[in-house]
């Protein structure tokens, strides 16, 4: 388990919502991107398990703004 993600879970924090976003080098491969009660993100890349911001990430917040910028 990465980092962040172990963290939040020893903290008793649950997601909201889950989702899966397709990675772009690896085909067939999905990371999931979950919602806390704070409003934050986390990816289970391993960018964004360490806190960092990802293009998983960046994808979803489009999609919830119903932002037409594809991130690349």
């Amino acid at each position: 388990m990465l980092p962040l993600n172990k963290r939040l879970q020893e903290l008793h924090l649950k997601p909201l919502q889950k989702w899966k976003v397709a990675s772009k080098s690896e085909k067939g491969v999905y990371h999931i991107v979950e919602e806390f009660p704070s409003g934050k993100l986390v990816c289970s890349c391993t960018a964004g398990s360490m806190g960092k911001p990802c293009r998983h990430v960046r994808i979803l917040q489009n999609k919830i703004n119903k932002s037409d910028y594809e991130c690349r």
